[in-house]
């Protein structure tokens, strides 16, 4: 992680990073809910009900632009599931212990905020297991940010989802919700070119190569 690190060294850089697979070595703060609430969870058979309906599909489907409709679908409808079936935001916290750190990118994380970096982890994945991750292993600050699938509450009762990030439209999602420019001076970090390389003036962009710490530059 030393040449991201180097990269963001340049005067008014900021990180913009994946989560799942980059932050951490596997599993997924999405998926992660249904192993905490088991294969018999009525959330649990919906979703796996949602895969075969949209899942599949996108597997298959070559055109970028219908494959970015059906995840907003998809996605969305995953999301709903959450106050459909009343999950419990202590729950978010379980999943987040699921989780496991890479450690070079958490040290990489620790060094932005003691710089006063900003960090924007941008995940399709759901913020609030983000976020319960982030605490757990103290990485929370004013400097990162998260933007990712949220569940909304209510008096701890789920009531609504918001930002609704997929692979295919983080890009956008980004640029519309962050309020940064495209010519900022930014710094990618994922494991899969969704990730990174959303904006081609003063940026850098790196890879996580798998399980190893080896990082690429793009």
């Amino acid at each position: 992680m030393e040449k991201v690190w180097e990269a963001l060294q340049e005067e008014n850089r900021i990180l913009v990073c994946d989560f799942d697979g980059t932050l951490t070595t596997s599993g997924s703060s999405m998926h992660g809910i249904v192993r905490v609430l088991g294969e018999d969870a009525p959330m649990t058979q919906a979703r796996d009900r949602l895969y075969m309906q949209y899942g599949k599909k996108l597997k298959t489907e070559e055109d970028e632009s219908v494959k970015k409709q059906l995840a907003m679908i998809w996605w969305q409808e995953q999301m709903e599931l959450f106050v459909r079936y009343e999950i419990q935001d202590r729950l978010f916290l379980e999943t987040a212990k699921l989780l496991p750190i890479r450690k070079e990118a958490v040290q990489l994380l620790k060094r932005c905020r003691e710089a006063e970096i900003p960090v924007w982890i941008v995940s399709a994945g759901v913020s609030n297991v983000i976020e319960a991750w982030l605490e757990l292993h103290e990485l929370s600050g004013s400097s990162i940010y998260v933007l990712a699938n949220r569940v909304c509450y209510e008096n701890g009762t789920a009531v609504d989802c918001s930002d609704v990030v997929t692979p295919w439209n983080k890009k956008d999602v980004f640029f519309a919700r962050s309020g940064i420019k495209a010519d900022q001076k930014l710094v990618f970090l994922g494991d899969r070119k969704e990730d990174i390389g959303w904006s081609e003036k003063n940026t850098h962009s790196f890879l996580v190569n798998g399980q190893s710490v080896e990082v690429t530059f793009i």
